[in-house]
């Protein structure tokens, strides 16, 4: 059976499945889980949309982290810039 591969190199690979079950995928005599908790593993998905979708999902994510990272820093640089060399 046909299931589609995404991972880290955000690239979609159509992959022929020997046997799955509900967690791990059979493919060339080696077993994978299907959805490791790392994005950057790979991902096995039903349809060529559903794995399109979960790298999109996880883009949108990486950008909402990276916002709210950059958002603290800025915090925390105009926290910086407010200490007077008197409290030194």
């Amino acid at each position: 059976m046909k299931k589609y591969r995404t991972w880290y190199k955000d690239e979609i690979e159509p992959v022929e499945v020997e046997s799955e079950t509900e967690k791990f995928v059979v493919i060339d005599g080696r077993r994978s889980m299907k959805h490791p908790d790392r994005a950057s593993d790979q991902h096995y998905h039903d349809t060529y949309e559903a794995a399109r979708s979960f790298l999109r999902d996880d883009a949108k994510h990486k950008i909402l982290m990276a916002s709210q990272e950059m958002e603290r820093q800025q915090a925390r640089l105009e926290k910086i810039e407010r200490l007077g060399e008197d409290h030194a």
